[in-house]
Protein backbone atom coordinates (compact mmCIF):
# COMPACT_ATOMS: atom_id res chain seq x y z
CA UNK A 1 0.00 0.00 0.00
CA UNK A 2 1.09 3.55 -0.69
CA UNK A 3 1.13 6.21 2.00
CA UNK A 4 -0.42 9.58 1.32
CA UNK A 5 1.71 11.86 -0.78
CA UNK A 6 3.27 9.05 -2.83
CA UNK A 7 0.92 9.33 -5.81
CA UNK A 8 3.91 9.29 -8.15
CA UNK A 9 6.68 6.90 -7.17
CA UNK A 10 9.12 7.37 -9.99
CA UNK A 11 9.24 7.93 -13.71
CA UNK A 12 12.46 7.04 -15.45
CA UNK A 13 15.05 4.35 -15.99
CA UNK A 14 14.75 2.29 -12.85
CA UNK A 15 14.47 3.77 -9.40
CA UNK A 16 13.79 2.87 -5.78
CA UNK A 17 11.01 3.72 -3.35
CA UNK A 18 10.02 2.63 0.14
CA UNK A 19 6.70 0.80 0.33
CA UNK A 20 5.46 -0.51 3.65
CA UNK A 21 8.89 -0.02 5.19
CA UNK A 22 10.78 -2.09 2.57
CA UNK A 23 12.76 -0.81 -0.40
CA UNK A 24 11.79 -2.00 -3.86
CA UNK A 25 13.78 -1.26 -7.00
CA UNK A 26 12.66 -1.43 -10.60
CA UNK A 27 15.39 -2.75 -12.90
CA UNK A 28 13.60 -1.48 -16.01
CA UNK A 29 12.40 1.83 -17.39
CA UNK A 30 9.14 2.19 -15.50
CA UNK A 31 6.53 4.63 -14.29
CA UNK A 32 4.66 4.05 -11.02
CA UNK A 33 1.75 6.19 -9.99
CA UNK A 34 -1.49 6.05 -8.02
CA UNK A 35 -4.66 5.33 -9.93
CA UNK A 36 -7.82 5.99 -7.93
CA UNK A 37 -6.42 6.88 -4.51
CA UNK A 38 -3.21 6.74 -2.50
CA UNK A 39 -3.65 3.02 -1.84
CA UNK A 40 -4.20 1.86 -5.42
CA UNK A 41 -1.27 2.07 -7.81
CA UNK A 42 0.22 0.50 -10.90
CA UNK A 43 3.74 0.28 -12.25
CA UNK A 44 4.19 -0.11 -15.98
CA UNK A 45 7.33 -0.93 -17.91
CA UNK A 46 8.43 1.07 -20.90
CA UNK A 47 10.85 1.46 -23.76
CA UNK A 48 12.18 4.47 -25.61
CA UNK A 49 8.85 4.58 -27.46
CA UNK A 50 6.70 4.77 -24.34
CA UNK A 51 5.04 2.65 -21.67
CA UNK A 52 3.21 -0.52 -22.59
CA UNK A 53 2.21 -2.73 -19.65
CA UNK A 54 2.63 -3.87 -16.03
CA UNK A 55 6.18 -4.59 -14.91
CA UNK A 56 7.32 -7.40 -12.67
CA UNK A 57 10.97 -6.50 -13.15
CA UNK A 58 11.76 -5.82 -9.50
CA UNK A 59 14.94 -6.23 -7.47
CA UNK A 60 15.59 -6.60 -3.73
CA UNK A 61 16.59 -3.59 -1.66
CA UNK A 62 17.65 -2.83 1.91
CA UNK A 63 15.85 -0.52 4.32
CA UNK A 64 15.40 0.28 8.00
CA UNK A 65 12.52 -2.21 8.07
CA UNK A 66 14.31 -5.14 6.43
CA UNK A 67 17.67 -4.16 7.92
CA UNK A 68 21.08 -3.47 6.40
CA UNK A 69 23.80 -6.13 6.00
CA UNK A 70 26.34 -6.27 8.82
CA UNK A 71 28.71 -8.85 7.30
CA UNK A 72 29.90 -9.71 3.82
CA UNK A 73 32.25 -11.95 1.87
CA UNK A 74 33.41 -12.57 -1.69
CA UNK A 75 33.07 -16.20 -2.81
CA UNK A 76 33.09 -17.85 -6.25
CA UNK A 77 32.90 -14.48 -7.98
CA UNK A 78 29.84 -13.38 -6.01
CA UNK A 79 29.49 -10.83 -3.23
CA UNK A 80 27.48 -12.25 -0.30
CA UNK A 81 25.72 -10.07 2.28
CA UNK A 82 24.09 -11.20 5.55
CA UNK A 83 23.62 -10.24 9.19
CA UNK A 84 20.41 -8.29 8.62
CA UNK A 85 18.36 -7.10 11.57
CA UNK A 86 14.66 -7.59 12.29
CA UNK A 87 12.91 -10.56 10.65
CA UNK A 88 15.66 -11.04 8.07
CA UNK A 89 18.46 -12.10 10.43
CA UNK A 90 18.90 -15.51 8.72
CA UNK A 91 18.81 -14.03 5.22
CA UNK A 92 21.72 -14.37 2.80
CA UNK A 93 21.79 -12.38 -0.45
CA UNK A 94 24.37 -12.54 -3.22
CA UNK A 95 25.22 -10.63 -6.35
CA UNK A 96 25.23 -12.04 -9.83
CA UNK A 97 28.22 -14.25 -10.65
CA UNK A 98 31.05 -12.02 -11.83
CA UNK A 99 28.91 -8.88 -11.46
CA UNK A 100 29.30 -7.46 -7.92
CA UNK A 101 27.00 -4.51 -8.68
CA UNK A 102 24.14 -6.63 -10.09
CA UNK A 103 21.87 -8.16 -7.43
CA UNK A 104 18.93 -9.21 -9.58
CA UNK A 105 17.61 -12.66 -8.66
CA UNK A 106 16.23 -15.12 -11.19
CA UNK A 107 16.19 -18.72 -12.43
CA UNK A 108 19.43 -18.48 -14.44
CA UNK A 109 22.57 -20.02 -12.93
CA UNK A 110 24.52 -16.76 -12.96
CA UNK A 111 21.80 -14.60 -11.36
CA UNK A 112 21.75 -13.41 -7.76
CA UNK A 113 20.78 -15.63 -4.82
CA UNK A 114 18.39 -14.87 -1.96
CA UNK A 115 17.62 -17.48 0.72
CA UNK A 116 17.35 -18.09 4.45
CA UNK A 117 19.11 -20.56 6.73
CA UNK A 118 16.42 -22.68 8.37
CA UNK A 119 16.65 -23.10 12.14
CA UNK A 120 14.40 -23.30 15.16
CA UNK A 121 15.65 -20.19 16.98
CA UNK A 122 16.55 -16.61 16.18
CA UNK A 123 20.04 -16.98 14.75
CA UNK A 124 21.58 -13.81 13.37
CA UNK A 125 24.57 -14.32 11.09
CA UNK A 126 27.72 -12.80 12.62
CA UNK A 127 30.44 -13.56 10.06
CA UNK A 128 31.18 -15.20 6.71
CA UNK A 129 34.59 -16.35 5.45
CA UNK A 130 35.43 -17.81 2.05
CA UNK A 131 37.46 -21.03 2.03
CA UNK A 132 36.81 -24.01 -0.25
CA UNK A 133 33.26 -23.54 1.05
CA UNK A 134 31.66 -20.37 2.34
CA UNK A 135 31.84 -20.72 6.13
CA UNK A 136 29.14 -18.97 8.15
CA UNK A 137 28.95 -18.21 11.86
CA UNK A 138 25.73 -17.25 13.63
CA UNK A 139 24.60 -16.59 17.20
CA UNK A 140 24.27 -20.29 17.99
CA UNK A 141 25.76 -22.36 15.15
CA UNK A 142 28.35 -22.73 12.40
CA UNK A 143 27.50 -23.72 8.82
CA UNK A 144 29.08 -24.33 5.45
CA UNK A 145 27.54 -23.19 2.20
CA UNK A 146 28.67 -25.45 -0.63
CA UNK A 147 28.03 -25.99 -4.33
CA UNK A 148 30.33 -26.18 -7.35
CA UNK A 149 29.36 -23.79 -8.72
CA UNK A 150 26.81 -22.10 -6.48
CA UNK A 151 23.50 -21.58 -8.25
CA UNK A 152 19.87 -21.30 -7.18
CA UNK A 153 19.43 -25.04 -7.85
CA UNK A 154 22.87 -26.19 -6.68
CA UNK A 155 23.57 -25.05 -3.14
CA UNK A 156 23.58 -26.73 0.24
CA UNK A 157 23.73 -25.24 3.74
CA UNK A 158 25.00 -27.82 6.25
CA UNK A 159 25.26 -27.47 10.01
CA UNK A 160 28.81 -28.04 11.32
CA UNK A 161 28.74 -27.25 15.06
CA UNK A 162 26.83 -25.48 17.82
CA UNK A 163 29.33 -23.13 19.49
CA UNK A 164 27.91 -19.84 18.28
CA UNK A 165 29.74 -16.55 17.79
CA UNK A 166 29.84 -13.08 19.25
CA UNK A 167 30.02 -9.93 17.14
CA UNK A 168 33.72 -10.26 16.18
CA UNK A 169 34.63 -10.92 12.56
CA UNK A 170 36.23 -14.32 11.93
CA UNK A 171 39.70 -14.34 10.33
CA UNK A 172 41.79 -16.47 8.01
CA UNK A 173 44.58 -18.47 9.67
CA UNK A 174 46.23 -20.36 6.82
CA UNK A 175 43.96 -23.25 5.84
CA UNK A 176 41.65 -22.69 8.82
CA UNK A 177 39.78 -19.77 10.33
CA UNK A 178 39.60 -18.34 13.84
CA UNK A 179 36.49 -16.99 15.53
CA UNK A 180 35.32 -15.82 18.94
CA UNK A 181 32.58 -18.07 20.36
CA UNK A 182 29.34 -16.89 21.91
CA UNK A 183 30.04 -15.22 25.24
CA UNK A 184 33.39 -13.86 24.06
CA UNK A 185 35.59 -16.03 26.28
CA UNK A 186 37.84 -18.08 24.07
CA UNK A 187 39.13 -18.47 20.52
CA UNK A 188 38.12 -21.37 18.30
CA UNK A 189 39.81 -22.70 15.17
CA UNK A 190 37.44 -23.96 12.47
CA UNK A 191 39.18 -26.45 10.20
CA UNK A 192 38.15 -29.31 7.92
CA UNK A 193 38.94 -32.85 9.11
CA UNK A 194 38.86 -35.80 6.72
CA UNK A 195 38.01 -38.31 9.45
CA UNK A 196 34.66 -36.68 10.21
CA UNK A 197 34.16 -35.09 6.76
CA UNK A 198 33.12 -31.84 8.40
CA UNK A 199 34.56 -28.67 9.91
CA UNK A 200 35.60 -29.03 13.56
CA UNK A 201 36.05 -26.04 15.88
CA UNK A 202 38.75 -26.73 18.49
CA UNK A 203 39.28 -24.41 21.45
CA UNK A 204 42.72 -22.77 21.04
CA UNK A 205 42.59 -21.34 24.57
CA UNK A 206 41.56 -24.55 26.34
CA UNK A 207 44.70 -24.38 28.53
CA UNK A 208 44.59 -20.61 29.01
CA UNK A 209 41.60 -19.97 31.24
CA UNK A 210 43.63 -17.28 33.02
CA UNK A 211 43.11 -15.02 29.99
CA UNK A 212 39.43 -14.55 30.79
CA UNK A 213 37.48 -13.08 33.67
CA UNK A 214 33.77 -12.43 34.33
CA UNK A 215 34.18 -9.01 32.70
CA UNK A 216 36.87 -9.69 30.06
CA UNK A 217 35.73 -10.65 26.57
CA UNK A 218 37.53 -11.06 23.25
CA UNK A 219 36.63 -8.19 20.92
CA UNK A 220 38.82 -8.52 17.83
CA UNK A 221 41.23 -11.02 16.25
CA UNK A 222 44.21 -10.34 13.97
CA UNK A 223 46.53 -12.97 12.47
CA UNK A 224 50.02 -12.41 11.04
CA UNK A 225 51.74 -14.94 8.76
CA UNK A 226 55.30 -13.60 8.76
CA UNK A 227 57.93 -13.42 9.98
CA UNK A 228 56.21 -15.78 12.44
CA UNK A 229 52.58 -16.83 12.77
CA UNK A 230 50.99 -14.93 15.65
CA UNK A 231 47.38 -14.58 16.69
CA UNK A 232 46.52 -11.28 18.37
CA UNK A 233 43.40 -10.93 20.50
CA UNK A 234 42.16 -7.56 21.74
CA UNK A 235 39.91 -7.61 24.79
CA UNK A 236 36.96 -5.35 25.49
CA UNK A 237 39.07 -3.37 27.97
CA UNK A 238 41.89 -2.74 25.50
CA UNK A 239 44.11 -5.62 26.65
CA UNK A 240 46.20 -7.35 23.97
CA UNK A 241 46.96 -11.07 24.22
CA UNK A 242 49.31 -12.80 21.77
CA UNK A 243 49.75 -16.49 21.01
CA UNK A 244 52.01 -18.37 18.60
CA UNK A 245 50.23 -20.54 16.07
CA UNK A 246 51.63 -23.41 14.03
CA UNK A 247 48.95 -25.87 12.99
CA UNK A 248 51.42 -28.33 11.44
CA UNK A 249 53.12 -28.75 14.84
CA UNK A 250 49.83 -28.75 16.80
Amino acid sequence: FLPDGHETLFDGTGGTRTLGGAVFASNARARCEARTDAYDYECIEGTSRGYYGPTFNWGYGFSEATGFPAVGASHQGRVFMAGFSNDYQNLIASSRSGEPDDWQQGPNDDQGLLFKISNNVGNRIRWMVSQQDLLIGSDFSEYKLSGQPLTSTNLSVDLQSHYGSNNAQAIHMGSSIGFVPRGGQGIREMAYTESSDRYQSADLTDLADHLWSPTKRAKKLVFTHSPDPFLFCMGNGGQLDIMTYNRQNS
